[in-house]
């Protein structure tokens, strides 16, 4: 997905959330001011000299997505 391209265009109707994983680096923004693009990080071991992490998020109909990332603590 690239910025500026209008997640839109790639979608038969423009989601209201992306969830991803893949690269287990946390992230959490809001794209073309109304899609929530979240990658919850990594619960495990730390990769790339990050904090394990996990998103949390709320759906409920009629209402913009609530979401946040969670650090965890290492022990």
């Amino acid at each position: 997905m690239g910025r500026g391209n209008g997640v839109a265009t790639l979608f038969s109707r423009a989601p209201e959330t992306i969830l991803h994983g893949h690269t287990h680096k946390p992230l959490l923004e809001l794209v073309d001011r109304t899609v929530t693009v979240m990658n919850p990080g990594g619960a495990r071991h730390p990769r790339f000299n990050l904090k394990p992490s996990v998103g949390m998020m709320e759906l409920e109909a009629g209402i913009p997505p609530r979401a946040r990332l969670v650090e965890l603590t290492v022990r």
